[in-house]
């Protein structure tokens, strides 16, 4: 069964949980630390913190598509 996002919460919900896992992400990157060398290490966590931006900007992009449509649909309750 396919659940879609119906309302601006539903939006607002998953920004939230991408900005989560973007906070647990960093973490891993931040303290990885069992890599054999060094340069092995800085690959490891470029490739991170490349997800984590892709991540952070979809994120993004979905809590503000669901801070539209709750203010939008406030305003228009409003008129």
């Amino acid at each position: 069964m396919k659940k879609r996002l119906k309302t601006p919460k539903d939006y607002m919900l998953v920004g939230l949980t991408g900005f989560a896992i973007c906070a647990c992400l960093a973490y891993v990157a931040e303290n990885l630390v069992i890599a054999p060398n060094r340069s092995t290490l800085i690959y490891w966590q470029s490739q991170i913190f490349l997800v984590i931006l892709i991540l952070f900007v979809v994120s993004t992009i979905f809590l503000a598509g669901g801070l539209w449509g709750a203010m939008s649909k406030h305003l228009l309750k409003r008129n």
